[in-house]
């Protein structure tokens, strides 16, 4: 069995307008093999066992497992604090951070959830097939929410996991937009497959990594479509589909159109016009944005072409006028 990667993913939301998710953490793991075939363009069972991970409510959380060829494994996924129902929604959340933290402000809530389930998840070790026990790697914390952002910088600084933790941006990277391949790399930027990890400036003293949601949802989803057993496959824990039913809807809440601008095509993602809880689909892409940063890599995504160009002296610009 080759090499993985493993990437929880977790995704902190206070009730209604509250909410912050971390968004993906990253270890090497070993994982079995699903042998049970899926149908394209939906979520299936496989049959590698389920992880016993508590993740949240207000804070949600899909850890995965990623071979070193993109073939992934979601090993389980759930809420913090704990719903205790097999289906709910964000809107009708009975226990909430708050409600965990009593005594505590928006910010203080988030910090303890953070506390809490990092150190659930990062604490502890895995198993993997042969016996081996690993940890993660790497835990990305999504830090777009404004109201939390300082919250998540802080508490990266201030973790005792601060060295696998690292807060995440992602960007709308639209048909009009500047694309990721196009980026000016500066002294100190750790540049990767459409995300990238700037050097530091400003206030915020901590390193932080940005990517392109629209590239990486379109990536995530055509894991999804690849049969089972094929190379760069994704599948889901256990070999039961109802068991599955919300995290399903969850990562098909959002659909995409095809766009063209600037001389390119573009997947653009939209939210469904119900607009149901996408919460693990924001996971699952987080996941999969750090087993990234961890190098596991898809055959062919890394021949993609660069438009670079050559640097030319004042010099030599002068010398072909003349000439």
């Amino acid at each position: 069995m080759s090499q993985a990667t493993l990437t929880p993913a977790i995704l902190h939301r206070q009730r209604l307008v509250r909410r912050l998710h971390p968004t993906g953490a990253t270890c090497r793991r070993a994982s079995r093999r699903p042998s049970q075939r899926r149908s394209r363009r939906r979520v299936a069972p496989g049959r590698h066992r389920r992880g016993r991970v508590r993740s949240p409510r207000d804070q949600i959380g899909t850890p995965a497992a990623w071979e070193d060829d993109f073939t992934g494994y979601v090993v389980d996924y759930g809420s913090y604090p704990d719903q205790q129902r097999a289906h709910f929604s964000l809107r009708d959340a009975r226990h909430t951070l708050e409600n965990a933290s009593e005594g505590t402000g928006l910010e203080g809530s988030i910090y303890a959830g953070l506390e809490a389930l990092t150190s659930d998840l990062l604490g502890r070790e895995w198993q993997r097939d042969d016996g081996a026990a690993m940890k993660i790697g790497r835990c990305l914390i999504d830090a777009n929410w404004g109201h939390s952002t300082n919250v998540v910088y802080q508490f990266c600084r201030q973790s005792p996991h601060a060295s696998i933790l690292l807060p995440s941006h992602g960007r709308f990277v639209g048909a009009s937009s500047n694309p990721f391949s196009e980026y000016k790399r500066r002294p100190g930027d750790r540049v990767g497959l459409n995300w990238r990890v700037p050097s530091i400036n400003g206030k915020r003293a901590i390193r932080h990594v940005i990517y392109d949601t629209n590239w990486w949802k379109s990536f995530t989803h055509a894991r999804l479509a690849v049969s089972m057993g094929d190379r760069g496959c994704l599948s889901v824990f256990g070999d039961r589909p109802d068991m599955h039913r919300m995290f399903a809807e969850q990562v098909t809440a959002e659909y995409y159109i095809k766009t063209e601008g600037r001389g390119r095509t573009v997947d653009e993602w939209k939210a469904r016009p119900e607009q149901p809880d996408n919460h693990w689909l924001d996971c699952l892409v987080g996941c999969a944005v750090a087993a990234a940063m961890q190098g596991a890599l898809l055959f062919g995504t890394d021949n993609q072409a660069t438009n670079r160009r050559d640097r030319v002296s004042f010099k030599d610009l002068q010398r072909k006028k003349r000439s």
